[in-house]
């Protein structure tokens, strides 16, 4: 029984620790680490690349914080028909990387890809990113 028990507290406390870093990257010591920016930083609105309905899609998922803030900021100001807007499901058994896929119901509408990791692949010169695939996602 003592070797049951210490077998599953192994095994439970091995699963949680992978589980969790796999939500967000952490110090040794499990402090939330935020990661470096991927393409730069200070990042501003182009003047060359003006507002046009239509040229713009963002990828959100409803579990996250940030793709949360996106869609509200989309609702505020009035773009939601302007930005088209996909929902994500988070399903990591499905995606290859990431946890982020497109529902049955709700395909990716601009490379039919099955998950974000393709459209990061999609969107990148030579299709095959390396970096981080989150979201939110804004394709122009």
């Amino acid at each position: 029984q003592k070797l049951l028990v210490g077998t599953a507290k192994f095994t439970w406390t091995t699963l949680w620790k992978t589980m969790i870093s796999e939500l967000a990257p952490q110090s040794p010591d499990g402090e939330y680490v935020r990661p470096a920016p991927q393409r730069g930083s200070g990042a501003r609105w182009p003047a060359n690349k003006p507002m046009v309905a239509g040229r713009y899609h963002v990828y959100v998922g409803n579990p996250c914080p940030w793709c949360h803030r996106v869609s509200i900021t989309l609702a505020l100001r009035g773009l939601e028909g302007a930005v088209g807007l996909t929902r994500l499901a988070n399903d990591p058994e499905r995606a290859s990387r990431g946890g982020w896929c497109f529902d049955d119901s709700a395909p990716d509408p601009l490379v039919g890809a099955a998950d974000l990791k393709a459209v990061y692949d999609a969107v990148t010169p030579g299709g095959a990113y390396e970096g981080r695939c989150t979201a939110p996602l804004l394709v122009d």
